[in-house]
């Protein structure tokens, strides 16, 4: 019984590392792409409130922007 914890405890973690990596690869280039969009735009552009506003368009069943 105690092998079968272990397992399950195991492949938990392996499956949180495996989330947590893919999250990293995924917010690492979006705030890369925010960083270039504001020094492009500048500062006061509101970059990251309009990012907010356009996902919650395309995505309306995830909550992005901060209202």
């Amino acid at each position: 019984m105690r092998e079968i914890k272990e397992r399950i405890v195991q492949y938990q973690v392996r499956a949180v590392l495996s989330v947590n990596r893919e999250l990293v690869l995924l917010y690492w280039p979006i705030g890369r792409n925010i960083l270039n969009r504001q020094q492009q735009r500048g500062w006061g552009a509101k970059v990251i409130d309009n990012l907010g506003i356009d996902l919650e368009t395309a995505l309306p069943e995830m909550m992005f922007a901060d209202d």
